[in-house]
């Protein structure tokens, strides 16, 4: 995780925020070196012009729900600083230290179930 951190850590110096972190994405060497891959929906914060479009509009939700911070989830502005990526580490350390996948540490899942609810918080969709 540490080595895991650290490459997330390099990107966000760098202006990236990868956005869609989750186990799928990250890859081993030959030596078990985790590598991390799948930087589709990243943003990149230097890359915009001044009045420049971005790909993704503010309020849009990428990403993968299980994985996904709250106000990611909710398509608040803060969704794509780079405690998105810190949360989406925390949910994958959560899951491999408890053996408890797609669940938060309260019971509530963070799965479909999870989703729902944050549509409803949100003001779409309903319970």
């Amino acid at each position: 995780m540490r080595t895991l951190a650290g490459a997330v850590h390099h990107a966000h110096q760098r202006g990236v925020v990868h956005r869609d972190l989750k186990p799928a994405d990250i890859l081993f060497t030959a030596d078990g070196t985790p590598k991390v891959t799948d930087f589709g929906v990243a943003r990149v914060a230097s890359a915009l012009p001044p009045g420049g479009v971005a790909l993704t509009e503010v309020g849009t939700v990428v990403g993968t729900p299980q994985y996904m911070a709250p106000e990611q989830a909710l398509g608040l502005p803060d969704g794509t600083a780079p405690a998105v990526d810190v949360y989406s580490l925390g949910a994958m350390l959560y899951d491999q230290l408890s053996g408890r996948a797609g669940r938060h540490p309260d019971g509530g899942g963070r799965g479909r179930a999870g989703r729902g609810r944050l549509a409803v918080a949100a003001g779409r969709g309903r319970p």
